[in-house]
């Protein structure tokens, strides 16, 4: 039996340990500041979450956690902690 579940196109696919409670996205800005976002999921599966809206090309996801995250709050990189190169999906079926 074979099931077509169609093609995402010109979604972000964002590790799972990065997608937060209540659908939150942890970025780090250019500033090295965090902003949280609030990110609503296509697709999903057992590795990744794939979102089409509130990421851009190349932004940096946090994928470690933090004790207490505030936004805007100053962050510095640490190895496994960001993610400086998100998954663009341009298709995925």
């Amino acid at each position: 039996m074979t099931i077509d579940g169609g093609e995402l196109s010109g979604v972000f696919a964002i590790p799972r340990k990065a997608f937060r409670d209540n659908g939150q996205l942890w970025v780090l800005t250019n500033e090295d500041t965090l902003d949280i976002r609030t990110v609503t999921p296509v697709w999903r599966d057992s590795d990744f979450v794939y979102i089409r809206d509130g990421l851009a090309s190349g932004e940096r996801v946090v994928t470690g956690s933090l004790a207490s995250p505030v936004n805007g709050m100053k962050l510095r990189t640490e190895a496994g902690v960001v993610r400086s190169a998100v998954r663009e999906v341009v298709n995925h079926g």
